[in-house]
C-alpha cells in the first residue's frame, strides 16, 4: 500500500472517530499519531520526503477544520 492509500485510510478512520466520539482526548491522540506518522522530519533522506510533507500538511488542515467546526466557529 502506498502513502496516499495509507493516508486515505488513516483519514477515514480519523473521521469515523470524530463522528462516533465526543472524547476530545481520543481525537487528539489519534491526530498526534497521524502527525508523528506523516511528519516530514521522520522521512529525511527518503525519496518520499516531499510527499510526506504534503500529506502532513493535509492532516493538519483536516484537523484544524474539524476542530473549528466542532467548536462552532
Amino acid at each position: 500500500m502506498d502513502m496516499d492509500a495509507n493516508l486515505k485510510k488513516d483519514i477515514l478512520e480519523f473521521l469515523k472517530l470524530i463522528n462516533n466520539s465526543n472524547e476530545q482526548s481520543k481525537i487528539k491522540k489519534y491526530y498526534f499519531s497521524l502527525v508523528k506518522k506523516y511528519h516530514p522530519d521522520s522521512h529525511v533522506n527518503n525519496p518520499l520526503a516531499d510527499l510526506a510533507e504534503e500529506k502532513f500538511k493535509e492532516v493538519q488542515a483536516a484537523y484544524d477544520q474539524i476542530m473549528k467546526e466542532r467548536e462552532g466557529g
